[in-house]
């Protein structure tokens, strides 16, 4: 069988990632995946590495040449990312078309053409939060055509066992600089914890291709404050050092900010608690489907930096810490990788058969 997954941009993480944590599930039942992007950010070679046939950057023409594709192989699905553009290539090609929604951008998802979204074969959301959003804003959309698939976090990258980076306390952040990651405000709640705490570090993980000034500004802020030798950025890191990085932090005694005013799932949250380290998290779209707060997490409201800091201060409390840390693994159970992977599966066969 042949997959043809079609989407925006080749990245390290989000979207890419989610392919890429599919792919040892789709080879054992004999999938054979090309991709097809319109930019490649650094993710090109990883995605071969995990397994992908072809990937294939179309800077110019990027839905003339997905038609080709489809015209020039036989797929016996297209799954297309968060792309409604490819939508119109469904009534020139029948290959059979699942559409995934991981945007959790309300804008975003109310231009999204209606009718050819009830046009496919089924459209998968990786939380209940964004299916429940999506059927407020598309009502006539039928709720049997939606399923849920929570995203797979792989394993054998992200666990309690494996190689770690040794490092001092540290707040580590990852994300893109866009302004629904919130990056700014995880800059300036760092930036006063360390001057609190000044044994503590920060490290700001990125990917995707930032915009020219970002990085800059970041810098700048941590100059200003003198706090510039305790900043770290690091960039388009593979999964192997993700996991490595994440086990690093929790071995450290720190913990993962995340600042974001819009998520769909968020795979970091979930790869981060996977590897034993501890959350704070913005109170956004379905965080508190998996964060309990002040069981399996810490939660706070996003522009709030004072609530913020003082949950950064409750892990400053080893026992506090290590009782998160132990009811986060609890947590995590729904969210069992081969669990969820049967039901991915039998997603697609439901469509081919």
């Amino acid at each position: 069988m042949k997959m043809l997954i079609s989407y925006l941009y080749c990245n390290q993480g989000g979207v890419t990632s989610v392919i890429k944590q599919r792919m040892p599930l789709l080879l054992r039942t004999d999938w054979v995946v090309d991709t097809v992007f319109n930019q490649d950010n650094g993710g090109k070679a990883d995605l071969i590495d995990r397994g992908i046939r072809r990937v294939e950057i179309y800077a110019n023409n990027f839905q003339s040449n997905v038609a080709k594709m489809l015209r020039s192989d036989q797929y016996d699905l297209h799954v297309i990312f968060d792309t409604p553009e490819l939508l119109s290539l469904q009534h020139y090609y029948k290959t059979k078309c699942n559409f995934e929604i991981h945007t959790s951008i309300i804008t975003t998802l109310k231009k999204y053409p209606v009718e050819k979204l009830a046009s496919v074969n089924a459209i998968i959301v990786p939380s209940n939060w964004l299916k429940e959003t999506v059927l407020k804003l598309m009502p006539s959309i039928s709720d049997e055509k939606i399923c849920v698939i929570p995203n797979l976090v792989d394993p054998s990258y992200f666990s309690l066992d494996g190689n770690r980076f040794v490092l001092p306390p540290t707040i580590l952040w990852v994300g893109k600089f866009t302004d629904y990651k919130n990056w700014q405000e995880a800059i300036l709640v760092a930036r006063l914890f360390l001057k609190a705490n000044p044994t503590w570090n920060f490290i700001m993980v990125t990917g995707g291709q930032p915009k020219e000034g970002d990085a800059a500004q970041a810098l700048t802020e941590f100059i200003r404050n003198d706090c510039v030798l305790q900043f770290r950025w690091l960039h388009n890191l593979n999964q192997i050092d993700m996991g490595k990085l994440y086990r690093g932090v929790a071995n450290s005694g720190g913990f993962l900010l995340s600042t974001s005013k819009a998520e769909s799932f968020c795979l970091t949250i979930h790869e981060a608690m996977r590897c034993g380290l501890p959350v704070i998290s913005s109170i956004v779209g379905p965080i508190p489907e998996i964060i309990k707060e002040n069981v399996s997490g810490l939660l706070y409201n996003v522009g709030n930096i004072h609530e913020c800091l003082e949950k950064c201060n409750l892990y400053l409390d080893s026992d506090f810490r290590e009782a998160i840390i132990t009811e986060g693994q609890k947590s995590l159970a729904p969210f069992d990788s081969s669990v969820l992977g049967d039901s991915y599966l039998k997603v697609l066969d439901s469509q081919l058969n």
